[in-house]
């Protein structure tokens, strides 16, 4: 319950009373769960200006902290979710100049892969592209790679193994004489975007091989599908 006392500083901040005898001196006393001062104490803040930790659900929209409501409810299906953000709208968006998307993949910790090619101007060929975002949208890693010069490549399919790591399988086209050759191609990359090994499947000058989804069992064996 706010203090009806005012006349401590230490009790309001601004005109609004503080709860405990001490909130707002700066010092974690019983019953308070943060105390940074009268000054600093915030509803925008980690600390709100009852000594209490801000957090979602505590019927204060911090928008400084990415809420876009809160209804001080455990209700999901309102107009408010539970996790402090309207219905139907964005949590984040990114974008990639000159890359193409063609495949997406969630871990079960939320991390999110995102994969295809990037269309250059040189005459390098496209380059298989991967990147692997947080669950808050922070891109961890963008990569481009290329296994030879004069190669078209790109990420059609893509999986997480059990520690974070990102398999990319996808596709290589090879020029030579004038005639292409289409072969699978497959990359492994650690979370922090540390390539562990790449493995081309050769194909015959002429010839197609197509790649169309991976699983990533449960012992982490990569298990691939194409023709």
């Amino acid at each position: 319950m706010p203090r009806s006392d005012t006349s401590s500083p230490a009790a309001c901040d601004g005109g609004q009373c503080m709860h405990g005898e001490h909130c707002g001196d700066g010092k974690l006393d019983e019953g308070e769960e943060c105390d940074l001062g009268a000054d600093r104490n915030a509803d925008d803040a980690r600390c709100g200006v009852q000594c209490t930790l801000v957090r979602c659900g505590d019927g204060i929209v911090q928008k400084l902290r990415g809420e876009q409501c809160d209804d001080l409810d455990d209700v999901d299906d309102n107009a408010c979710n539970n996790d402090c953000h309207v219905p139907g709208s964005a949590l984040w968006q990114a974008s990639a100049p000159n890359v193409l998307i063609e495949a997406l993949e969630v871990s079960a910790t939320g991390a999110i892969a995102v994969g295809g090619f990037v269309v250059t101007a040189s005459a390098s060929g496209w380059e298989q592209w991967v990147n692997n975002y947080a669950a808050n949208g922070k891109a961890a890693w963008p990569r481009a790679q290329l296994l030879d010069v004069g190669d078209s490549e790109s990420a059609q399919a893509l999986g997480f193994t059990s520690n974070g790591d990102i398999v990319a399988l996808g596709g290589s086209m090879r020029t030579q004489q004038q005639t292409n050759s289409h072969m699978l191609l497959m990359r492994y990359a650690r979370s922090t975007g540390d390539k562990l090994w790449t493995m081309p499947k050769s194909a015959v000058m002429g010839t197609t091989q197509t790649a169309r989804d991976l699983a990533i069992g449960a012992d982490d064996s990569v298990f691939v599908l194409g023709t």
